[in-house]
């Protein structure tokens, strides 16, 4: 069903209208993220609830930055400051069928107000870590290739990217 508030929230707001869906295995994607195959395979084989792609080599700036500690992530946002942020989260999560369940009422409880409309979904994540609940993650430490594209210009480097790589994507 269409979501007609889309352009007046965020994404939390927008799975909340979805909820009834999040019942099953299920993967969340930003769709302006290209990915290696492999990594991705990495992140679906993963037998945790809640496992989302992180890349550790860089924190970029103009991304969702995560804190890890051990195999979990402990923060996640862009209110972390770039020299305090482990890695950055791509974009990708792997969700399983008990942690959609878990994802579905945490999405639930924090649309009950107006406090998060301009909220990412990764705050259930962030909400997850008081209720000592583990999101894991996989790390790009083979630094497979992704890319954000939100110009033009990312598109056409990317593309150049692929080919230099050669690489099946």
């Amino acid at each position: 069903s269409n979501y007609k508030n889309f352009d007046s929230t965020n994404n939390l707001f927008t799975l909340n209208h979805i909820k009834k869906e999040l019942n099953d295995d299920l993967l969340i994607l930003f769709s302006d993220v290209i990915i290696e195959k492999k990594l991705l395979k990495n992140c679906i084989d993963s037998p945790d609830d809640f496992n989302l792609i992180i890349d550790t080599n860089n924190v970029f700036e103009h991304t969702m930055r995560v804190k890890v500690l051990g195999n979990s992530i402990i923060d996640i946002g862009s209110h972390i400051d770039p020299q305090e942020g482990d890695g950055n989260f791509i974009g990708i999560a792997k969700i399983s069928k008990e942690g959609s369940v878990i994802l579905k009422e945490k999405v639930e409880e924090l649309c009950l107000t107006d406090a998060y409309v301009q909220d990412y979904y990764t705050l259930a994540f962030s909400k997850f870590v008081d209720d000592s609940i583990p999101v894991n993650y996989t790390s790009n430490e083979n630094k497979y290739y992704w890319k954000e594209i939100d110009y033009l210009k990312d598109y056409e480097q990317a593309k150049k990217d692929i080919m230099n790589l050669k690489k099946n994507f």
